[in-house]
């Protein structure tokens, strides 16, 4: 759910090469790293706001643990895809950090060299979730997570103030829900516990809806300030995708209603 465009113009086609190329290795790292970094950042949103019991479950320890690892992965692989195309090698000799100096010279390159080392500093939380609903290391717990998703808003050299404000609250509303719901079908309606699931999934509705309003105007705004409203783009048609992603997890979060109502059955209220 990143922000990723590609410009209409001849003048832009060199650079969206190089920094929205939604094909190919780079746009399924990107993808892979996208999602993997929702599902942290929402699941410690969740864990903290409505669910602190869910840091003493080795559930949640592996799940988070996993996840983790899976994000750094594809954000390391991203990364030297990244490097490939502005250094204009190929993909095996990038994956050497080393080789890795070109991406300070652009905003998408910076970008996705930060969003590797803020990954990475996500494990300080994810080992020891009780960090994140700690208020003393809440900060950084909480703070490495949040700026590797804000990272996905800076896509392209020539955005500006707008698109990057508007794109860094896409993607951490996106993240919110995503990674929510995502935590709350994997992890928590498969814990153990009674009132402490009640409190998880009644939280989680309560950030769910404004998360995904965010979600939709935010994107709105974008596809009207990048693309005015036009379908027939690169962007257009991963919108198009994205609409039916989201419409097909809100069809699950709709069926999944009723295994929620019967697991909350166990609680004495809700």
């Amino acid at each position: 759910t990143v922000v990723a465009t590609t410009g209409t113009s001849g003048d832009d086609a060199e650079a969206d090469a190089g920094e929205e190329d939604s094909s190919g290795p780079l746009g399924l790292f990107r993808w892979l790293s996208n999602v993997g970094l929702a599902i942290l950042l929402g699941s410690l949103i969740v864990i903290v706001m409505a669910w602190p019991e869910g840091v003493e479950y080795i559930l949640t320890l592996r799940f988070l643990k996993w996840t983790w690892l899976l994000t750094l992965a594809a954000t390391y692989l991203f990364t030297g895809a990244m490097a490939a195309e502005v250094g204009g090698g190929g993909l095996g000799p990038s994956l050497v950090p080393t080789g890795w100096g070109d991406l300070l010279d652009s905003t998408p390159g910076m970008a996705a060299l930060l969003r590797f080392i803020f990954v990475a500093a996500t494990g300080y939380a994810v080992f020891r979730p009780d960090r994140a609903i700690d208020p003393a290391n809440q900060p950084v717990a909480l703070g490495a997570p949040v700026l590797a998703v804000v990272t996905m808003a800076f896509s392209r050299d020539e955005f500006g103030l707008i698109e990057w404000t508007v794109g860094a609250a896409h993607a951490l509303a996106m993240a919110v829900w995503l990674g929510g719901l995502v935590l709350l079908t994997r992890v928590v309606l498969a814990g153990p516990g009674d009132e402490d699931l009640v409190h998880a999934v009644t939280g989680f509705a309560r950030l769910s809806t404004p998360a995904l309003l965010i979600t939709v105007v935010t994107g709105a705004i974008q596809l009207f300030r990048l693309d005015r409203g036009g379908l027939d783009s690169n962007h257009g048609m991963v919108l198009i995708v994205k609409v039916l992603l989201v419409a097909g997890m809100v069809f699950v979060g709709v069926a999944s209603r009723q295994f929620i109502a019967q697991r909350v059955n166990r609680a004495t209220a809700m």
